[in-house]
């Protein structure tokens, strides 16, 4: 950013350059892309071509110069250099509170990846003012909070009747299950939906489970399986990309269950047994909202 600054000279408005997804909530491993935004002060009509000139050069620098340091391109376009995610604070303010109304599929998907936003450099005082606004417009949003809590339950982990790992059955990852999407992802979700229940400002899992822990009775209970579940799958994803690098091939979230040690297998069990717990606890909760 300050490179990019002195590159292009004062930004004409003040702004902050924000992070989600993952970045969002500093759980990047080696496997990740950009993902990142830009909230800029409400300006006038006088001013905005001037101002969307000046970030469009900013931001397109900013994300060549990332690729360049190792982080590629987000493949939905979820970045500043797209003008739809470099926008003014009233626009931001917009967009969340049309993805809350009218939480339609596209509304849903993009509310779990923007409001897991933190200030990475800039005015952070925009970054706050945006983290206010969407915690109070998520009071007594009890749909769509449904809709979150569906998406929490549907994504179950790959255990199978007779608690054996389920994998995949052909292709590139046959025999093998992604930790991510069935793992880390499913527990994301949880705890996200959590914090949004009670107005966590928190991105981070772990964060958020540590605030929750007196604020939310479930998560009161079961705050140290959730931390231990959480900081085991992402050790697991890590080593195993840590290995794949050292090996020359290209870093993923894929794992073969019988390559783990027979303490690894049991620690990832019950980790998806937890996970698997709690979304049956979750149904229960939001059981009126459930299809």
């Amino acid at each position: 950013m300050e490179i990019s600054e002195k590159k292009y000279g004062q930004p004409p408005v003040p702004y902050c350059w924000i992070a989600f997804g993952s970045e969002g909530r500093k759980e990047q491993t080696f496997k990740t892309d950009q993902d990142n935004a830009i909230i800029y002060a409400d300006t006038t009509p006088e001013e905005e071509d001037r101002v969307k000139k000046y970030f469009s050069d900013f931001t397109i620098f900013v994300r060549d110069s990332l690729i360049k340091c190792g982080f590629p391109l987000c493949p939905a376009d979820y970045m500043a250099s797209n003008p739809k995610w470099c926008q003014p604070l009233k626009v931001w303010k917009k967009y969340f509170s049309n993805w809350i109304s009218t939480p339609t599929a596209d509304a849903v998907l993009n509310s779990v990846t923007f409001f897991d936003f933190r200030p990475v450099y800039g005015e952070t005082e925009l970054s706050d003012t945006l983290r206010d606004f969407l915690i109070s417009m998520l009071k007594g949003q009890k749909v769509f909070l449904g809709y979150l809590a569906n998406m929490a339950i549907k994504n179950r982990p790959p255990i199978g009747f007779l608690k054996t790992f389920v994998v995949e059955k052909s292709g590139e990852h046959k025999d093998e299950l992604n930790l991510k999407v069935k793992g880390i992802a499913p527990l994301i979700d949880i705890v996200r939906l959590f914090a949004l229940e009670k107005g966590i400002k928190e991105t981070s899992t772990l964060e958020r489970i540590n605030v929750l822990r007196d604020k939310h009775t479930m998560v009161q209970e079961y705050a140290d399986e959730l931390e231990q579940a959480f900081e085991f799958i992402m050790l697991l994803r890590i080593q195993n990309q840590y290995e794949q690098i050292k090996t020359g091939r290209t870093p993923d979230n894929f794992i073969n269950p019988n390559k783990l040690s027979n303490l690894e297998k049991k620690s990832l069990k019950e980790a998806f047994h937890l996970i698997s717990e709690i979304q049956d606890m979750i149904i229960e909760l939001y059981k009126s909202m459930i299809w």
